[in-house]
């Protein structure tokens, strides 16, 4: 009896956290905006979160944030018709801009990969509950929320390697780490016991290079390119990786030129400049 009642509370505690489900049965999230909260005529107040509706055969969000070219009224005035007066109005009545909005924000979230309704593990769960901040800005743009900083470099992230790459790392332990182009990751053998830092910065640099066909145009000295022999690299690669050792401050750069460093200052400053220029950053992707 008590297992039973331990059972029946969880099941009670979960259904209150629950926001519902679907008229298709897929339980709802949370919302783009967040739960928002209605006082209707028989004085109870409703949830209200993401409002779906059944368009080409498919369940989509109306509740969503101001997006394209919508203004701050006409999106205060849509939302505040599908919380609060939606109800009483029959669907076919419903503002045509209801149904475009939706529409229009639904397939802008597929085209990034995304469902169109929300999920709360895009952010962190402390911006989540914030949901008086816009995810999106006007111009349809992510909008990027500070986060627990974890390891990077050039803004590409150094994830744990997976297992079956760490049992390759483990056969190949003169191999320290790696950039990953398909996933744009950085993995660390487990089995490197020099400078991680140095390491995470060299792949980062050879990651960004990459990712931006970054072609290096001054040559390689001859002490270079006899070091660089024995490696299966292309002439591009072997120039991105002697440039990502220099930065790192690897030795094994060799005799690295005036030439080869004024050409890295200027990669840099490039990288810099993109960074603190968001018009620019969006321009480059």
């Amino acid at each position: 009896m008590a297992n039973m009642s331990r059972i029946k509370k969880y099941q009670e505690k979960k259904k209150r956290k629950d926001v519902g489900v679907r008229k298709d049965g897929t339980p709802k999230s949370t919302g783009h905006l967040g739960k928002l909260t209605t006082v209707r005529e028989d004085g109870k107040s409703y949830d209200m979160s993401e409002l779906s509706v059944l368009i080409d055969g498919r369940f989509i969000p109306t509740i969503t944030p101001r997006h394209g070219n919508e203004t701050k009224q006409e999106h205060k005035d849509r939302i505040d018709f599908l919380v609060n007066k939606s109800h009483n109005v029959p669907m076919e009545e419903w503002p045509d801009e209801a149904f475009l909005r939706a529409v229009e924000y639904a397939k802008y979230r597929e085209s990034k990969g995304k469902p169109a309704f929300f999920n709360k593990g895009e952010h962190s769960k402390k911006i989540w509950k914030d949901h008086k901040l816009p995810r999106y800005d006007d111009n349809m743009n992510e909008v990027v929320y500070k986060k627990k900083k974890g390891e990077e470099s050039f803004g590409i992230p150094v994830i744990k390697s997976p297992d079956n790459l760490t049992k390759w790392y483990k056969q190949n332990k003169n191999v320290s780490g790696m950039y990953h182009e398909g996933d744009d990751v950085i993995t660390v053998s487990p089995y490197y016991k020099g400078n991680r830092e140095s390491l995470i910065k060299n792949e980062g640099f050879r990651g960004y290079m990459l990712k931006n066909n970054i072609s290096i145009k001054e040559p390689l000295t001859k002490k270079q390119e006899e070091f660089l022999r024995e490696i299966d690299y292309d002439p591009a690669a072997w120039k991105q990786t002697i440039y990502a050792r220099r930065y790192s401050g690897d030795p094994s750069a060799q005799d690295f030129t005036k030439e080869q460093d004024e050409e890295l200052n200027k990669i840099l400053k490039k990288y810099r400049n993109t960074v603190n220029n968001p018009r620019l950053k969006r321009k480059n992707k």
